[in-house]
């Protein structure tokens, strides 16, 4: 036994005397480089790890802060390692020829479609040569589509790879065999896509906002057919105005779950803009992908499990109950997404209190949310009616829970900034 944990120190001291060590000043600039290059800010960085401080007090605690989530700078470094060329979205909009195209489609389900499709595949490679590997796509709704409230609208963003494939490669049984079925001849010729985000309905913007008044009837209206089967590109003051719509990032089918939140945009500043300068890297790639909650009204919740929670333990839960409790700028949304992380089963998340139906609600900023999400966590902690399961998730008892509620929204109410 000895033996083995004298091997295992030494594996450990020869892995850190491997890494390399910077010079003076060397891992502040480490982190400037990949807070500007891979998140747009320091103030985007913070957001997306759910780091708390801003402005001034951001610098003195960032090395504690990446040290404590990644282990070291080195490691951090590391984890913002492209994994292939395909470039950060936000890079994709800022570049000096934005590399940003705009496409209609009948519908924008990338959890079921994952691929741009082509008719021809001449079409694909006429596309391939005007774009660079990871281009974004803007999407709207064709006029024909079967969401009378979606027509004209933009209602996604996908980024594309290069990655050539057939459709069938990409699209979930269910939808391939529809496709078959009623379009037995088109998209066939396929490109993988890699990420996407939704654009919140209730912020649904007419595709001719992306246009000057001037360009809508030359670029819009001439080049209707153009859009729908090459796509058109997007110039740089056309390009920014994406970052003004509300985005959700949500899962690619073939590509790993995301749980998504709301993240509300109103800004063309990309400083100001954490959506599409968060990727998947550190902490974040080894689980499923969470977007950051940006600044704006939240609202507490706690969802339940529902079904047998004796069997979901593997041990008596004397009847206690299975619950999360967190903040969002939407929590059905939140319900909805954590129920698409669980595979076909016999459970399934609800809300049991959301803050939605509270006078008092919305809470006016994530720190008031945040202080109440805390309190709940204390409560819900306190045994033996409680007990944490990691992270936002609780086994406790319905009082207990209840409990729990009142104090966080009551917390919620009375935190002064």
């Amino acid at each position: 036994m000895m033996v083995r944990l004298t091997m295992r120190v030494k594996f450990w001291c020869d892995m850190e005397e491997s890494k390399p060590k910077y010079p003076s000043g060397g891992d502040a600039i480490v982190i400037s480089e990949i807070a500007n290059k891979y998140y747009g800010s320091f103030k985007n960085m913070f957001v997306a790890h759910g780091w708390t401080e801003r402005g001034i007090e951001m610098i003195p605690c960032v090395q504690k802060h990446v040290k404590n989530a990644y282990g070291s700078i080195y490691d951090f470094e590391q984890a913002h390692k492209k994994l292939s060329d395909m470039n950060f979205p936000i890079e994709m909009i800022c570049k000096q020829s934005p590399n940003v195209r705009l496409t209609s489609l009948y519908d924008f389900e990338p959890e079921e479609w994952g691929m741009l499709g082509f008719t021809k595949s001449s079409d694909r490679d006429n596309f391939i040569n005007n774009t660079q590997d990871g281009v974004l796509v803007v999407v709207y709704a064709t006029k024909n589509s079967p969401h009378k409230e979606k027509r004209g609208k933009i209602i996604g963003i996908q980024q594309c790879s290069h990655e050539k494939g057939e459709a069938k490669e990409f699209l979930s049984p269910k939808i391939y065999e529809k496709k078959i079925k009623e379009n037995p001849n088109q998209w066939d010729h396929a490109l993988k896509v890699t990420r996407a985000w939704h654009v919140i309905p209730e912020s649904y913007e007419d595709v001719k906002f992306l246009f000057n008044e001037n360009d809508v009837k030359e670029k819009y209206s001439k080049k209707g057919m153009q859009i729908t089967t090459n796509s058109i590109p997007l110039t740089s003051q056309e390009a920014l105005k994406i970052l003004k719509l509300s985005l959700r990032e949500t899962s690619v089918y073939g590509q790993n779950f995301v749980i998504t939140s709301e993240i509300e945009i109103h800004t063309e500043t990309v400083a100001d803009n954490p959506v599409f300068s968060t990727s998947r890297a550190g902490p974040v790639s080894q689980n499923p992908f969470i977007t950051p909650e940006s600044e704006g009204e939240k609202h507490l919740y706690i969802l339940k499990l529902m079904g047998d929670t004796d069997a979901f333990l593997g041990k008596k839960s004397n009847g206690k109950i299975i619950i999360k409790a967190g903040f969002s700028g939407n929590p059905k949304i939140r319900c909805k997404d954590f129920n698409k992380m669980l595979p076909k089963c016999a459970f399934k998340w609800e809300i049991l209190h959301t803050s939605e139906t509270l006078p008092n609600a919305p809470y006016a900023t994530s720190f008031h949310a945040k202080a109440g999400e805390a309190k709940m966590h204390d409560v819900l902690n306190i045994c033996p009616d409680g007990e944490s399961l990691g992270g936002e998730f609780f086994l406790a008892d319905e009082s207990l829970v209840n409990n729990a509620w009142r104090q966080g929204n009551n917390a919620a109410q009375l935190y002064l900034k």
